[in-house]
């Protein structure tokens, strides 16, 4: 399934939950349908009403068999959802860009075991985490936490995707790896792309958990499939829309607009 939040645009403001399947807004009461919407009536909101907190985990390999992840906190409160725009200052060097994809907490639970974490997924969805590159160069030479750099803003969405509709991605059995197909998008122009295998989510979860709970509706953002842009020569400034999509998950898109 792909659940989702939406708005009527005949009646803006107020939210409405659902399934979106084949082009419509199946809306529930959290049970049962109860009215069927067609796409262009409506547009998608942020999946989630608001998150408990936000996780952005990275691995390293040291070139050995081990791998070792560890994780960040972004603020919630920067959370919009898909073709939200956002107004930012400028910044003469820009700002920098992370894609990944996310897994949800589907309920609440401490000290989670690996043969456990999969039960605790409610789906997964597109996150994008932008950056200020020149804030954390000016921050990290003085021995000073670089979190206002990373206090910039998020995107998530479009929907949350139940993993049984996944399953078919994950080429090793274990239940919450896959290989994800995605495309990003600057202004139209293609800036990265490709497949690449990412998870078990589950160990997300065991890691988060390590000393207390996760809460439903808490986002576990994955090892990023784009980590950065620099890379690449390119960076975001107002004006410019960003997409990224992942098959099977959909496509987010954010715009930027000068504060």
């Amino acid at each position: 399934m792909k659940l989702c939040r939406f708005e009527l645009n005949e009646q803006p403001g107020e939210s409405r939950s659902g399934i979106y399947y084949e082009g419509k807004f199946y809306e529930t009461d959290g049970e049962q349908a109860i009215a069927i919407h067609e796409s262009d009536a409506g547009k998608l909101l942020m999946p989630l009403i608001a998150a408990p907190s936000v996780r952005l985990f990275t691995t390293s390999d040291e070139g050995s068999d081990s791998t070792h992840s560890a994780y960040r906190f972004l603020n919630p409160s920067r959370l919009y959802g898909p073709n939200r725009v956002l107004a930012l200052p400028d910044e003469p060097a820009g700002y920098d860009l992370t894609a990944t994809v996310a897994a949800i907490s589907a309920g609440d639970g401490a000290f989670v075991q690996p043969e456990e974490a999969p039960g605790f997924v409610l789906g997964y969805a597109l996150l994008l985490v932008l950056r200020a590159p020149a804030v954390q160069d000016r921050l990290e030479p003085l021995g000073l936490p670089d979190g206002a750099a990373h206090d910039v803003g998020l995107f998530l969405g479009p929907v949350i995707t139940t993993p049984d509709e996944l399953a078919d991605l994950s080429d090793t059995g274990e239940p919450t790896s896959f290989v994800w197909d995605y495309r990003l998008k600057l202004n139209g122009e293609q800036v990265a792309a490709g497949e690449e295998r990412i998870g078990p989510y589950g160990d997300c979860f065991v890691e988060a958990t390590r000393f207390g709970p996760v809460r439903g509706g808490e986002v576990l953002g994955g090892p990023p499939l784009v980590n950065s842009l620099s890379g690449s020569g390119f960076s975001v400034s107002a004006g410019d829309i960003i997409e990224f999509e992942v098959q099977r998950l959909g496509r987010l898109v954010a715009r930027i607009e000068s504060a």
